[in-house]
């Protein structure tokens, strides 16, 4: 094997590893988002949305670097593989377990954050319904009708923002 493919193989591997990394980074993140919501904690709220923000860009430029290598040990060639699980397990060693390794890493955070976003949406969707019906307690007139989709996809009439304020500010 050449030195220059023995440095694509690190440099993947290494990718990978960052990545799996940045991914458990995120659900960690996503699960104190969720908490400090449940907490009514707002600026803690801001700080790890921003952070979400910020973890899924660094895990999209990674992708696009993993997807580089993957042309570079093809070759530029295009790969038959349907997923990089069965690319990968054409590695010599030890980057084939490295790779292999850090693919678990990450399948097992996709796994943690479609739990999370499921019960992170359903809490949501609910404060929001709280807080519209306390709205429309405090503040009637302030909470217009307009026309939006439901969970099921029909027309419902849903709320718009609040107006808290006359036109004089």
């Amino acid at each position: 094997m050449t030195r220059g493919l023995k440095e694509r193989f690190e440099k993947f591997c290494e990718l990978l590893e960052e990545q799996a990394e940045l991914q458990e980074t995120l659900v960690s993140v996503c699960l104190a988002q969720l908490q400090m919501g449940i907490e009514g904690d707002l600026s803690k709220l801001n700080e790890k949305t921003s952070a979400i923000v910020f973890l899924t860009k660094e895990i999209s430029n990674i992708d696009g670097k993993i997807k580089a290598e993957i042309s570079n040990i093809t070759l530029g060639g295009k790969s038959n593989f349907r997923r990089m699980s069965e690319l990968v397990s054409f590695f010599p060693e030890p980057w084939g377990r490295r790779a292999k390794e850090s693919l678990e890493r990450i399948k097992v955070s996709l796994l943690y954050l479609r739990e999370w976003s499921k019960e992170a949406l359903a809490f949501y969707k609910s404060a929001i319904r709280a807080r519209q019906e306390i709205l429309k307690v405090i503040s009637p007139e302030s909470v217009r009708s307009a026309v939006g989709y439901s969970d099921l996809g029909r027309v419902d009439e849903v709320n718009t923002l609040p107006r808290f304020m006359d036109r004089k500010g």
